[in-house]
């Protein structure tokens, strides 16, 4: 039985999953779920439920303001951010969707131009981070705005020219191993992976692998993402994209070309997110739905989920019962 379905059916087992240790120890075995943002609210989607193709058992829809955009998810809480008459300031919080405890967060007046949530092992601190990273500007530093959840304050970091014109091309960043991570791209074509340590609050590059093209003309898309605890790179083209798997964390040499999605249909792989990926199988959201796709099949096959017509975003989450007295820590 799934963690949602505990939480939906039986409020004793709710409550024995709620301690704290407990709630730690089992979050590393619990499969992922799927965090959707539709266009009537947001919802978690279990994937490891599906029948005749849908995703229908243990579709949860959550509470909060549906306008909300998902900033990140880690260890069990979502941070997300709501934007306040289009400025560029606005108002984020930390929420678990299991237990619907949130917390909100004091706006800050930094200008930023991405944000990311990640957690810090050593101090255990979940931390917002807001990016003002130089777009082409070789005289201009990277400049991040820290808060440590439950502290109250935000503090402005500035680091060195550590990755001069350099362009960042996606804008999620995506937490593992007390790093957020992003892809930039160099004016020599060159991309690279942005990681910045939530413990210690620098950059630093990872660097990918030799054979991961370089033609600054080349029309293709590289994102970075996450799945089963390995960082994975994507390059997509119009109808191909190729997967590599960083086997062992901050090794270059350990980049593998893992997997290749083909579809000759009119999907655009360039246009599509790879949410998960696992043992042959991948699951993609393209034109606002949901597709998997395995090699035996070698096509994209869409996949309905109940109650969730059009997806307008979509994160992988690892639900949990840990409460907010456990996320509030020293700054």
């Amino acid at each position: 039985m799934s963690l949602i379905q505990c939480w939906r059916v039986c409020k004793i087992w709710r409550y024995l999953l709620s301690d704290p240790l407990f709630s730690k120890t089992l979050i590393s075995r619990t499969p992922c779920c799927l965090l959707v943002n539709g266009f009537k609210g947001h919802f978690l989607v279990d994937l490891n439920q599906k029948t005749s193709g849908e995703y229908n058992v243990g579709v949860v829809r959550l509470t909060g303001c549906s306008k909300a955009v998902t900033v990140g998810s880690c260890n069990g809480f979502v941070c997300r951010y709501n934007a306040i008459l289009l400025e560029t300031t606005g108002e984020f919080s930390v929420y678990n969707p299991m237990t619907g405890e949130q917390l909100w967060v004091v706006p800050s007046e930094a200008e930023y131009n991405s944000f990311g949530f990640g957690y810090s092992p050593i101090n255990s601190a979940y931390k917002i981070v807001l990016f003002q990273l130089s777009v082409g500007e070789v005289t201009k530093p990277f400049v991040t705005t820290v808060m440590t959840v439950g502290s109250g304050i935000w503090r402005c970091v500035k680091h060195a020219l550590v990755f001069r014109s350099c362009r960042v091309i996606q804008s999620e960043w995506i937490y593992l191993n007390g790093f957020l991570h992003s892809i930039c791209k160099g004016h020599d074509g060159t991309h690279s992976i942005i990681a910045f340590d939530v413990e210690s609050e620098r950059f630093q590059r990872l660097l990918l692998p030799q054979e991961f093209p370089i033609d600054p003309k080349a029309r293709l898309i590289s994102a970075v993402g996450v799945s089963e605890g390995r960082l994975y790179v994507t390059i997509a083209s119009h109808n191909k994209m190729v997967v590599w798997i960083m086997k062992d964390y901050g090794i270059k040499e350990s980049w593998t070309r893992d997997f290749e999605i083909r579809d000759d249909s009119h999907h655009q792989l360039k246009f599509c997110k790879l949410l998960n990926y696992t043992q042959g199988r991948a699951l993609l959201l393209c034109e606002q739905q949901l597709y998997t796709y395995t090699s035996a099949i070698d096509c994209l096959v869409r996949v309905q989920v109940d109650r969730v017509p059009a997806i307008d975003k979509a994160w992988i989450h690892i639900p949990s019962f840990i409460s907010f007295p456990y996320v509030r820590s020293q700054s």
